[in-house]
């Protein structure tokens, strides 16, 4: 049979050829992959993981599709969800290291949807809260003996969950019809220590926000004029899944299908531990804004320059401004830049070297 002068009998060969291409194409661009992060999250060799993730990457769009499993370094499960093109869909299991369930819930298109319970490590309920889009609605909150603290959005509440690899946040607030209401409190508690910082305190009324005050950033109780904390928020490294961040570890010889990376790690600058996000997190945790240059309206950006170890500690001796602003400024950039930890040091021919960074160090003053 011919069709405006073309065999059908060829056409659906075309057709048939072109999906098993199609096929083909598809099954050679996805792959079941393990890949390895550091304590931040970031992309690192199987030698230096904590965490390892399972699953499948579409090698064309680095993204994963169907089941992903993520694992502690011990080889317990961490957690466990389904996603389509780097999508969370479906439900969602999280789990202690002791491998004990530690919350599960759904997720449709990136966004937490209906009920999402916590549990205790014992296995027993910790709260169940309720989600619509940014809405969070506390439902129920029972203490570790078991107590209803909470009963359908009434009551007290008290939790902490984390927010960093090495943070925690604790709220504790009263409820009135799932509404938050009089004084709320927020505080950081570094998990290896235990120690705890008032973030921040935020008094409602019906719901509504009527006052708050912030110590974070050596604020010292400076007043707010909107709430800063949402009731639940969603953990940092959930909110960022899939934007592959990675450390000068990572490279093309461990992941060839990741041609973004680094073809080997023989030769690298030094970086810091986690990348950009933990050392932005770090020196905003630890930058203070000098009174002086504050009341004189003084703000830029100080550019530092110090010197990398081969061990990874930075030079003391060797902090230099590059950039001056204002001189108590300078000095407040250089007092940070002197604290942060050891990098990861730079490397040549596979050994680590001591090299030369530098660092911008940015003052704004807020409206």
């Amino acid at each position: 049979m011919k069709f405006c002068g073309r065999s059908v009998m060829s056409i659906k060969y075309v057709l048939l050829f072109l999906f098993v291409v199609s096929i083909s194409y598809q099954a050679h661009s996805q792959k079941r992959a393990v890949t390895f992060y550091d304590s931040a999250w970031a992309l690192t060799s199987k030698e230096r993981g904590v965490y390892y993730r399972v699953g499948i990457i579409d090698t064309l769009r680095y993204q994963y599709y169907g089941e992903v499993a993520e694992f502690y370094k011990n080889g317990k499960r961490l957690m466990r969800g389904n996603f389509k093109a780097s999508i969370k869909q479906d439900t969602f299991y999280f789990y202690y290291p002791s491998g004990q369930l530690e919350t599960k819930g759904v997720y449709q298109n990136n966004v937490r949807k209906g009920i999402w319970t916590n549990y205790y490590e014992s296995g027993s309920v910790r709260e169940r809260l309720e989600f619509d889009n940014v809405f969070v609605t506390v439902k129920d909150y029972y203490d570790k003996n078991g107590t209803h603290k909470v009963i359908d959005g009434n009551g007290k509440w008290k939790t902490a969950y984390d927010v960093e690899p090495a943070k925690m946040l604790a709220i504790k607030g009263a409820l009135v019809d799932g509404r938050r209401s009089g004084v709320w409190t927020y505080q950081l508690i570094d998990k290896a220590h235990g120690d705890s910082t008032l973030y921040c305190t935020e008094t409602f009324e019906n719901g509504k926000f009527t006052s708050g005050k912030m110590y974070a950033e050596n604020k010292r109780g400076q007043r707010m004029d909107a709430p800063h904390m949402f009731v639940y928020p969603e953990l940092t490294r959930m909110k960022n899944w899939g934007k592959w961040e990675v450390t000068p570890y990572a490279s093309r010889k461990e992941y060839p299908y990741l041609p973004f990376l680094v073809e080997d790690v023989d030769e690298m600058p030094a970086s810091f531990k986690g990348g950009l996000p933990a050392m932005s997190a770090f020196v905003g945790r630890n930058l203070h804004y000098p009174p002086d240059a504050r009341n004189k309206g003084k703000q830029g950006t100080v550019i530092v320059t110090f010197i990398v170890k081969a061990d990874g500690a930075i030079d003391q001796g060797s902090v230099t401004v590059i950039q001056s602003v204002y001189p108590s400024l300078d000095a407040e950039a250089v007092r940070v830049v002197k604290k942060l930890p050891a990098w990861n040091p730079a490397m040549k021919a596979g050994k680590p070297v001591q090299s030369e960074s530098v660092l911008p160090v940015k003052f704004k003053l807020s409206l």
